[in-house]
């Protein structure tokens, strides 16, 4: 989920500036978001770049809070978009990396791989 100025406004009710951070060795703007559903989010945004480097959310569970750390690294330009290639998922107990190896702007998608399957 990386963030335009368009999708930071659909995505969020509210949005805050929270403080200046590092993550990594680089300063980071950290903004407080709230979406629809009243969960509170904090986004890390690469002071240099303006591009997100870090979202935190909160879950809330009958056991209590629920963190998922999601981290974006490895900026590449794929035909003047900028996509993270790297993508690092952790919670409690568990984390997991993704590597973004291409990338095809605009590509055709058959509609019919979103339909359901049939009953039955």
């Amino acid at each position: 989920a990386v963030f335009s100025p368009a999708t930071l406004k659909a995505a969020y009710t509210k949005l805050d500036f929270g403080f200046l951070d590092q993550i990594d060795g680089k300063n980071v703007y950290v903004l407080v978001g709230t979406t629809a559903a009243n969960q509170r989010e904090r986004l890390a945004f690469d002071v240099a770049t303006g591009l997100l480097v870090r979202r935190v959310m909160t879950s809330q569970t009958m056991f209590g809070s629920f963190p998922l750390q999601v981290d974006y690294s490895d900026y590449k330009n794929f035909n003047g978009v900028k996509v993270p290639t790297t993508i690092k998922y952790s919670m409690p107990n568990l984390s997991w990396t993704r590597r973004v190896i291409t990338v095809k702007n605009n590509a055709p998608v058959d509609a019919s791989i979103f339909k359901a399957p049939p009953a039955g």
